[in-house]
């Protein structure tokens, strides 16, 4: 686990991680790795960027074409060096797996974790 390739059965983290972050990207117009000087945070839009990232992860895992199913998860918040913590626990089979990137762009702070669970 962990790197390009490997068994089709296989939860492979970088391929889920490239989603993730080409996900946010995409939600956020990020180019050349620098987030729009005008981006800030919106209260009034959160509801819409989660469910953004969170479709275009599903969509991009699922062209994967890997036999799993997928949960994913997504916290936006103001950054405002302000704690969060998350946690999760989970009993995986050997093709299982999961990742959880997190990603500050200005004032948002941007979790995704990606659950894979083969079928």
């Amino acid at each position: 686990m962990g790197d390009f390739g490997g068994d089709k059965d296989e939860f492979i983290t970088d391929e889920a991680r490239k989603v993730i972050e080409e996900s946010i990207q995409a939600v956020f117009s990020i180019k050349d790795n620098q987030p729009p000087s005008g981006l800030i945070f919106s209260r009034d839009k959160v509801n819409s960027w989660c469910s953004q990232i969170i479709d275009n992860c599903l969509r991009g895992l699922n062209r994967l074409e890997k036999p799993f199913k997928y949960v994913v998860t997504c916290i936006v918040q103001q950054h405002v060096d302000a704690g969060l913590q998350t946690a999760w626990c989970g009993y995986f089979d050997k093709t299982d797996g999961a990742i959880m990137v997190d990603i500050v762009l200005n004032d948002i702070l941007c979790v995704v974790t990606v659950f894979g669970l083969g079928i």
